[in-house]
């Protein structure tokens, strides 16, 4: 597997991918990943910042991680760089969520809410290909990142199939109290203030 120190996700464009493990860290029921969902501006900044905690020993419990590069990605459905972090067993809930509770700590997040999706979800396909259900644990209420998230930078539901937008986006930065928010039955994304959910018409 191709380590990915020196490269840069945002003008990577030879391979979907870049690639981190460490055999210390590495073990064999890690069939699932947590996901971030980060725009350009600062995905090469948020993945050597992971890399290096990952190498630290500083994400107990991540077995590997990937990221998304510059390529299109025809599997994908929202317009954000992914950053995974592998870990499981997929089937144990709680020792998932004690991982995802650690990197949210270790490493915070752009999003309040952050999703879970197991390898047997990811082959079954995603939004963009039909997939009706895309993740299968939920960590809601992180503490975030401030003034990071941007409006057409919220992630889709389709974790790592995501793919890459240059366009021009409104920043929130200066904004109160804003929150990126899903809505998990009917996956709509939405900017608030104040309230934990809300629905686009």
């Amino acid at each position: 597997m191709e380590t990915s120190r020196e490269q840069h996700p945002s003008t990577c464009t030879t391979q979907y991918w870049l690639y981190e493990m460490d055999e210390r860290f590495h073990y064999t029921e890690c069939d699932g990943k947590w996901m971030y969902f980060f725009p350009r501006s600062v995905i090469d900044d948020r993945w050597k910042e992971a890399v290096e905690l990952y190498n630290a020993g500083k994400l107990p419990g991540i077995a590997s991680m990937k990221v998304s590069t510059a390529v299109p990605n025809p599997r994908a459905s929202s317009s954000s760089h992914v950053l995974i972090f592998y870990c499981g067993p997929p089937n144990n809930e709680a020792r998932v969520k004690e991982i995802g509770r650690k990197l949210v700590a270790a490493f915070p997040p752009p999003t309040k809410i952050i999703y879970y999706k197991s390898d047997e979800q990811t082959e079954g396909g995603t939004r963009a290909t039909g997939q009706k259900k895309n993740s299968k644990y939920s960590l809601t209420d992180c503490v975030v990142r401030p003034n990071q998230v941007r409006a057409r930078d919220v992630p889709s539901k389709d974790g790592e199939e995501a793919k890459n937008s240059t366009g021009a986006t409104r920043s929130l930065e200066g904004a109160p109290k804003a929150n990126a928010v899903r809505d998990d039955e009917n996956d709509d994304i939405v900017f608030i203030q104040d309230v934990k959910k809300a629905k686009t018409n």
